[in-house]
C-alpha cells in the first residue's frame, strides 16, 4: 500500500512540474524562383511534442502573396520543422522556440532552375522622414492652399489632417474659410509599419474685404480650438496592435472612444485641454494623463506575454481534472484498505 502511495505521489509531482506547451506563432513566405507563391501546402511539426499543423500560403491583408500563418504548442528550446513538398522534392526549415518572442519566422525559398536570371534583390529600405511644403507661403482666407508631401524613405501610405479633415493623396488643395492659426499634420508609413509624423503651424490672414468691414478684429488672430491626437499602441517587441480600445476622459467623463486600425494607430479630434487616456489590451490596462494645447502623439506599450489567449486556445481543464481524479482514487484505496482491516478482525 505504501509503495502505491509513493508511486501516485511521484506521478502527481511529475505532472505538476511538467510545463504545459504555450501557443507559438509560426509564419513566413514561400517563394518559387523569387516569386511569392499562393496555394502551397505547408507542413509544421514540433519535433519534441509531435504536434503537427497544415496550412496553405495565401495573400494577406496588406496585398502581399505567399504568406502562411499557423500556431501550435511548444516549450522553450523545442525544435519546429517547417517543410513543403514541391514537384516530388522536399524543402524544409527548422527553428528553435524562444517563448520571449510571440512569432517565429521561417521563410522557404525554392529554385527550380527554370529562371534565366535571378530576380533582382529589393533595394534597401530607407528610414522614413515625414515632411511637406505648402504654397502660397502667406495664404489668406479664400485662397487655395496646396500641400505637397516631400517625405523621404519608402512611403507606402500617408494621412493628412487639415482643419479636422483627413486626406490620403500626395498633394492636397484646401481652402480655409476663417482666419487664424491651423496645425497641419502629415503621418507617413512604410510597408513594415514604421511611422513618422510632421506637423507645421500656418496662419491664414484675413482678406482685404474682411479688413474693410471689420477693421477692429484684424489685430486679433483667432486660435484653433480643436486638436488632433495620434494614439499609437504597440507591444514591447515593437509590433503594432490593431483593434485596441482607447477611452478618452475629461473630468472623469468619457468624451470619446476610438479603436486602433491595422497599423496600430487611433486618431481623435478634441478641444485643447487636459485628458485621461486609457488603453485596453487583453487583461492589461494602461492610463496616461496629459495636457494638450496643440496636436499631439501618445504611445502605449504593452507586454506581449500578458495578452489574453485566443478563443481557439481555450482553457485546458486537464490541469484541474487530472489531479482531482488522482486524489479520488487515492482516497478510495485508503477507504478500501481500512475496511479490509476491520473485516479481518
Amino acid at each position: 500500500m505504501r509503495y502505491l502511495l509513493v508511486v501516485v505521489s511521484i506521478f502527481m509531482l511529475s505532472y505538476c512540474a511538467y510545463a504545459l506547451p504555450m501557443p507559438v506563432g509560426i509564419t513566413g513566405v514561400v517563394t518559387i524562383d523569387g516569386v511569392p507563391a499562393d496555394g502551397i501546402i505547408v507542413n509544421i511539426e514540433n519535433l519534441n511534442t509531435g504536434e503537427k499543423k497544415i496550412t496553405v500560403t495565401k495573400e494577406i491583408e496588406t496585398g502581399e502573396h505567399g504568406w502562411y500563418i499557423a500556431a501550435l504548442g511548444a516549450n522553450n528550446g523545442d525544435v519546429i520543422k517547417v517543410y513543403i513538398v514541391y514537384n516530388g522534392e522536399t524543402f524544409e526549415k527548422t527553428l528553435t522556440v524562444n517563448l520571449s518572442r510571440a512569432t517565429h519566422y521561417a521563410n522557404i525559398t525554392i529554385n527550380t532552375g527554370t529562371s534565366q536570371t535571378p530576380p533582382p534583390s529589393p533595394p534597401p529600405s530607407s528610414p522614413l522622414h515625414a515632411n511637406f511644403t505648402y504654397s502660397p507661403l502667406n495664404p489668406k482666407v479664400g485662397d487655395e492652399v496646396t500641400f505637397t508631401d516631400i517625405s523621404e524613405g519608402d512611403v507606402a501610405s500617408r494621412t493628412w489632417t487639415i482643419d479636422g479633415k483627413s486626406f490620403t493623396t500626395k498633394i492636397v488643395t484646401y481652402t480655409f474659410n476663417q482666419s487664424g492659426y491651423y496645425t497641419i499634420s502629415l503621418v507617413v508609413m512604410d510597408n513594415f509599419g514604421n511611422i513618422d509624423i510632421c506637423q507645421k503651424a500656418i496662419f491664414i490672414s484675413p482678406n482685404e474685404q474682411n479688413n474693410e468691414t471689420n477693421e477692429t478684429n484684424t489685430s486679433q488672430e483667432p486660435q484653433k480650438t480643436n486638436i488632433t491626437l495620434f494614439i499609437f499602441v504597440k507591444n514591447k517587441n515593437n509590433q503594432t496592435l490593431p483593434n485596441v480600445k482607447v477611452e478618452i476622459y475629461q473630468n472623469n467623463t468619457i468624451v470619446q472612444i476610438v479603436y486602433t486600425n491595422e497599423t496600430g494607430m487611433a486618431q481623435a479630434t478634441l478641444p485643447a485641454g487636459s485628458y485621461k487616456i486609457r488603453a485596453y489590451y487583453g487583461t492589461q490596462t494602461e492610463t496616461k494623463r496629459m495636457q494638450f494645447s496643440n496636436d499631439g502623439r501618445v504611445v502605449f506599450l504593452f507586454n506581449p506575454e500578458e495578452a489574453q489567449p485566443s478563443k481557439e486556445e481555450g482553457f485546458n481543464w486537464l490541469i484541474i481534472a487530472i489531479p482531482i481524479v488522482i486524489l479520488i482514487i487515492v482516497a478510495l484505496i485508503l477507504i478500501m484498505n481500512r475496511r479490509r482491516k476491520v473485516w479481518w478482525k
